[in-house]
């Protein structure tokens, strides 16, 4: 008699747990995040020379006897370095507090002068002081002269007058 009721058992039981297998309802998706990171800063412009020419391709090759001598260097002007001095770069003070901020627009800028003015450390007084030399947006300037924390005495010995 155990003979038979064991494998019905074993029977009824596995049907039970491909019942559940089956009609189970799915595991729910998981929920999306949200980050409250800023995001990242675009990467600094990158100031070295290139080592390429729009022009390298004028004339004959070298091997040839139409080739001639090779032009000085400063003979043919090179049409990036040529554009990129109407196109001004932005200033360069930013690095100093985080390298990821050179590059970064006006109003991140006046956020940076912001934060520095509230720190009132001398690494601050100093990148500070360095605004009044690099920057060229009247805001981010007006907010550090405001401030009236860079302000140097005429003789330059570094004493403030405020």
């Amino acid at each position: 008699m155990l003979t038979l009721q064991i494998p019905t058992l074993l029977a009824v039981l596995a049907t039970a747990l491909m019942a559940v297998v089956i009609f189970a309802p799915e595991r729910a998706a998981p929920r999306p995040t949200v980050s409250f990171a800023p995001p990242l800063a675009p990467a600094p412009l990158d100031t070295a020379p290139r080592t390429f020419s729009r022009f390298a391709d004028w004339g004959p090759d070298a091997g040839s006897p139409d080739a001639g001598p090779i032009p000085a260097a400063h003979s043919i002007p090179d049409a990036d370095s040529f554009f990129a001095a109407a196109v001004p770069q932005p200033p360069g003070w930013p690095a100093l507090v985080d390298r990821r901020a050179a590059g970064c627009d006006a109003s991140a800028r006046l956020a940076l002068v912001e934060a520095l003015l509230a720190i009132e450390t001398p690494w601050a007084r100093a990148i500070l002081q360095r605004v009044l030399d690099d920057e060229r947006e009247p805001a981010v300037r007006a907010a550090v002269t405001a401030a009236g924390i860079c302000d140097l005495d005429a003789t330059g010995d570094g004493t403030r007058t405020g």
